[in-house]
């Protein structure tokens, strides 16, 4: 039985590695094709992934982002870009929370000069200044249920429900914010990194459109067998009253073998949706995808 488990880890290691090779040299033709989209003078609302879980966004003509990052940041073996020239036109950045999967400081460094306003929560205030060396005056500090409104959209933060705390008192996981966004006749829902699924914790938002939501299913071996998260991620998703879930944080290659979430995973989501909630719209999202706003 031992044996069977390490060969079947083992495996799961080849597989992720093959993935993680295909994407590195996948990526420049990836990014290319997504900046050109995103460049271009099509009128249509998109977003697209520039990694698993970090959106560009064009709405209403304008450019703007959340948790912006290249691969290069999390794979050092992946091709850099060029960020300074390819994202010139970004109109705002909003940043969520401090993992390294969605926080790249290079590219905040190399866009620091530029006439981008910058959403930043007061927990990743201070790295991100030390670390980039952007201006204090071009930062927003959000504050939970105040809204913000740039660019002829509406900003509303509100508390993640990222950070655990056990019984016995230690925590899991670092603090974050969510947004909720509306604009231009729509309205989209980033609740963020989710390990807590209890809608009562949740602010009462209404009706969106479009939900990001990040795949998550446990840790280590709760993940492997994932039924365990399954079934709560469903319901939580389906009660924030969506239009469409875009299923996203697929196939993020800094996590470890036992944590590596996929497309496999994505399906059983979408299957769950499909017989508990067919009224709703699921389907995954990959790296250097489009979605339609």
């Amino acid at each position: 039985m031992k044996n069977t488990i390490t060969d079947l880890c083992a495996e799961r290691e080849r597989y992720i590695a093959q993935k993680r090779a295909a994407l590195c040299n996948r990526y420049p033709e990836l990014w290319a094709n997504l900046i050109r989209e995103w460049r271009s003078d099509d009128l249509s609302d998109a977003a697209w992934l520039t990694y698993s879980a970090n959106y560009l966004f064009r709405t209403g003509g304008v450019r703007w982002a959340i948790d912006p990052f290249t691969l290069h940041s999390r794979l050092e073996e992946a091709p850099q870009v060029d960020i300074e020239n390819d994202l010139d036109g970004l109109s705002f950045v909003i940043l969520s929370h401090e993992h390294h999967d969605h926080i790249d400081t290079d590219l905040i460094r190399a866009l620091r000069d530029k006439q981008i306003q910058w959403i930043i929560p007061s927990f990743l205030l201070s790295k991100v200044i030390a670390e980039t060396g952007i201006s204090e005056t071009k930062v927003i500090v959000p504050r939970v249920m105040k809204l913000i409104e740039i660019n002829g959209l509406k900003i509303l933060p509100f508390e993640g429900q990222h950070l655990i705390t056990f019984d016995d008192g230690s925590c899991r996981g670092v603090p974050e914010m969510g947004y909720l966004i509306e604009g231009f006749g729509k309205r989209w829902l980033f609740p963020g990194d989710t390990r807590i699924y209890d809608l009562f914790r949740f602010p009462k938002l209404g009706g969106v459109d479009l939900l990001f939501a990040h795949l998550w299913l446990g840790y280590g071996s709760e993940q492997i067998n994932s039924k365990v998260y399954l079934e709560p991620f469903c319901k939580f998703m389906a009660g924030l009253l969506p239009k469409r879930v875009a299923i996203t944080h697929l196939e993020e290659f800094g996590r470890k073998v036992d944590d590596f979430i996929d497309a496999q995973n994505a399906m059983m989501v979408k299957e769950c949706f499909t017989s508990q909630f067919p009224d709703i719209e699921c389907f995954p999202v990959h790296t250097g995808e489009k979605v339609l706003l």
